[in-house]
């Protein structure tokens, strides 16, 4: 029957006996083989991206529980790659993780004043 039905049908094969079991309770069993034959698909896309960081901009909200505390909504990352310059607007988990490693951009230094001669 399961065939007739295809490969994409969650269908999983039950005994009478071990449902009528004494050990275990009937609506446990039946709930079990219904998790079996859920059975999720998830598919995840990654995308990497390798550069410089040039800018590194957390933008802030209001603190949804109130008071006057201020919370990151996203985080705006500036790369700097071989194939030019992107940015990405990120989850504020990720500028979580790029504090503790201590990614930062690159300061901008002031050119040096030459000085004139006594």
């Amino acid at each position: 029957m399961a065939k007739e039905l295809g490969p994409k049908v969650p269908f999983v094969p039950m005994v009478g006996s071990e449902v009528y079991s004494s050990e275990v309770k009937k609506v446990e069993i039946l709930m079990e083989n219904f998790r079996r034959a859920i059975g999720l698909r998830i598919k995840e896309n990654k995308e990497v991206y390798e550069g410089e960081v040039i800018e590194l901009t957390p933008e802030e909200t209001e603190n949804p529980m109130g008071g006057y505390g201020k919370t990151v909504a996203h985080v705006v990352i500036g790369l700097k790659t071989t194939k030019g310059t992107k940015q990405l607007k990120l989850d504020p988990s990720i500028y979580e993780s790029i504090q503790k490693e201590k990614v930062h951009p690159p300061r901008r230094l002031r050119p040096l004043r030459a000085q004139a001669p006594p």
